[in-house]
């Protein structure tokens, strides 16, 4: 992997020029000279276009930035028809070339190509060529190729991947022993990075029955690893579910001594599967007063899982948490649910006296969705008609919640169908998009759920609306209306390749009949301004003003230009001025970027293409969200820690530098974006 030094200046109220030392891994593919090459950037738009007509012939090129540049743009494309090309490129002259090929072919629904990949790795000599050879082995490799990836014996600097590549093996149901046994061997490894990805199987796959024979191996490295170092993290989730009593200690251990706060905060899930036991009471007890908020939530929801318990252990109105400690209202506020079945008008006292903020509103909105009396019901419907949206939207899905949990509220079908039809006219993207995923269910047909999907299918308004279209489709398969099918295969061949598939999809469900997916172009597309992209450099920085402090993030415009463009273009414009982290999970991300209605439905009045880059999800990557394939606009998220199942499958356009990560780390949902503002690189 490459180090690079970048330096940057903020344009606005700039006194200094920071220089970074660049230790985080960003990508290993070189800088191809795109921003001044024209033939370059032919070949982007063709790749944003979904030309791979167009591209083939390049392969085909004399010059290998040219042949490289398209490999990489197929891995975004991934026509069928690019598979033979790519993989006659893994013999090209170039390891750029190769690098890019096996890349691609890694983006391929292509398991076939396991024995070619195999054979061109064992006659490869560049490094970074192998290490994306066995990553695409790792994505899309055969079942049986499984064995020979687990039987390399290879240098330290491939170690790594080849770990990675069986953990992903395992990711897709693949595992066999020697795989096993040979990550289990890496737990103890000196190469921090090799332990990782090591730990990173055994805390993903679920399926233990893979694995389970190598346990004590997995227990051996837990003691002996230093209590921050970041495998900890997957061999907690590993060990949690084995499910066996002698990991208390060792987790209750972790969940209180280590000083990185994803460690504690895992060790504490971890522990939630043995809740009834009173050391692990305990221990959720004392993390309630951890100083990390993402932790002290990961106790209390554990604590939650046994609601049962809560006299026990001191959770009443006269000295429980939640009153103890209001103003912590996301962790408090998981305790509210105590009060649903025999105080709910706790609930409604705390939201109408206690909660000042959307998100406390939000988080008491749904505890009030477990209550079962008519009081509640009638405090959420009135709820759902007041002017904010994002408070109207928590009501409104309570209430979906208490219908799917409470069978005696279906007697109040067409009560709900009222609450329903109500938030449908109100022309609100969450709350549209809420009621449609409601009407799917087939006792609302007699009050005419169907007559409502499909006018909220024909008034979408794109790609505004996108997620209401697509959620209207869904429920109209769900629905079961054979009357629905015109309008549905009418939508098939939609511009929108979201729509198309979600109605394939509804469509296969109400008939059985498979439909192949159109290749079209999505509307509304941002042409790619090359002279704005030359403008901002190859490694423009973002420089972000939250209320828990600032921090900063470098792009990479040659991996991914159109969404490096929008999101610099949407700054400049000052669309994010300010904004909401509608959405964080601990130890996972936090998500922003919605600019139009800031609870994580909104976006601008255009769409861009997915751009599947070759930067890893790491700890600080920062990466686009999408609602599928193409469908990408406003909305951004930064990782917690690092998480490979992302790759590929989302668009990487840049990172978070170490010594800003604590700011990302301190950020909450519902915090705030001041102001986001941007400067140029200098090379």
């Amino acid at each position: 992997m490459k180090s690079f030094v970048w330096i940057g200046c903020f344009l606005l109220g700039c006194t200094f020029v920071p220089t970074f030392a660049q230790r985080f891994p960003v990508t290993d593919r070189s800088l191809d000279g795109l921003l001044h090459r024209t033939d370059l950037q032919a070949i982007v738009v063709a790749q944003a276009d979904r030309n791979a007509q167009q591209l083939f012939p390049l392969l085909g090129s004399k010059d290998p930035a040219i042949r490289a540049r398209t490999a990489f743009a197929l891995a975004s494309v991934q026509d069928t028809l690019a598979k033979p090309l790519l993989r006659a490129l893994l013999k090209d002259p170039s390891a750029e070339v190769r690098a890019d090929a096996a890349f691609a072919l890694g983006q391929a629904d292509d398991s076939t190509a396991s024995s070619v990949m195999l054979m061109a790795f064992a006659q490869e000599g560049n490094t970074n060529v192998r290490i994306r050879l066995l990553e695409a082995l790792g994505k899309k490799g055969s079942r049986g190729s499984l064995a020979e990836v687990a039987a390399l014996v290879l240098p330290t600097g491939l170690q790594t991947a080849q770990a990675f590549s069986m953990a992903r093996y395992g990711l897709r149901g693949h595992h066999h022993p020697k795989a096993v046994d040979k990550l289990a061997a890496a737990l103890f490894a000196p190469n921090p990075e090799l332990r990782s990805a090591a730990a990173y199987y055994f805390g993903r796959v679920r399926l233990t029955a893979a694995w389970a024979f190598a346990a004590d191996r997995l227990r051996k490295a837990f003691d002996a690893l230093n209590g921050n170092d970041p495998a900890l993290m997957y061999l907690a989730a590993g060990l949690a579910r084995l499910n066996d009593p002698q990991d208390l200690v060792r987790l209750r251990k972790a969940s209180v001594s280590s000083t990185d706060w994803r460690i504690r905060y895992n060790a504490l899930m971890a522990l939630g599967s043995r809740i009834q036991e009173e050391a692990v009471q305990q221990a959720m007890l004392t993390s309630l007063r951890d100083g990390n908020e993402h932790v002290r939530m990961a106790a209390a929801t554990v604590l939650m899982r046994t609601p049962t318990m809560a006299p026990s252990m001191g959770y009443d109105r006269r000295k429980g948490y939640f009153f103890q400690y209001p103003e912590d209202f996301r962790v408090s506020g998981l305790f509210l649910p105590l009060f649903a079945a025999t105080e709910p008008s706790v609930i409604r006292e705390w939201l109408m006296h206690s909660a000042t903020t959307t998100e406390a509103k939000r988080i008491g909105l749904g505890a009030l969705g477990r209550a079962t009396d008519q009081a509640s019901w009638e405090f959420l419907a009135q709820t759902t008609l007041i002017e904010d949206q994002a408070v109207a939207t928590a009501a409104f899905e309570a209430l979906a919640a208490r219908w799917r949990q409470y069978k005696p509220d279906s007697t109040r079908a067409e009560a709900y169908f009222g609450v329903i039809r109500q938030a449908l006219t109100r022309k609100k993207l969450p709350l549209s998009y809420a009621a449609v995923g409601f009407l799917a269910d087939k006792r609302f047909k007699p009050f005419g759920s169907l007559t409502l999907l499909l006018r909220a299918l024909q008034e979408a308004q794109l790609p505004n609306d996108l997620e209401v279209a697509t959620e209207a489709l869904s429920s109209l398969g769900k629905l079961g209306d054979q009357s629905a099918i015109p309008q549905i295969r009418a939508a098939v061949s939609h511009a929108h390749p979201a729509i198309r598939e979600a109605a394939a999809i509804a469509l296969q469900s109400l008939t059985g009949e498979k439909k192949a997916i159109s290749p079209q172009s999505s509307p509304n597309q941002r042409p790619l301004d090359w002279a704005f992209l030359k403008k901002a450099g190859t490694t423009p920085v973002l420089r972000f003003e939250t209320n828990r402090g600032v921090f900063h993030a470098h792009l990479l415009t040659e991996q991914a230009p159109q969404t490096v463009q929008t999101i610099l273009q949407l700054v400049e414009e000052g669309r994010y001025n300010p904004n909401t982290w509608h959405r964080v999970v601990g130890n996972f991300v936090i998500q922003a970027g919605d600019i139009q209605q800031a609870g994580g439905f909104g976006g601008p009045d255009f769409s861009i293409r997915s751009e599947f880059t070759r930067i890893p999800y790491l700890r600080g990557t920062l990466g686009m969200a999408s609602a599928g394939k193409d469908t990408e606009g406003s909305q951004f998220f930064v990782t917690h820690s690092m998480q490979p199942h992302l790759d590929g499958n989302y668009t990487a356009f840049g990172y978070v530098p170490e010594r800003d990560w604590p700011v990302v780390d301190a950020l909450l949902q519902g915090d705030t974006i001041k102001r986001i503002t941007w400067a140029r690189s200098t090379n």
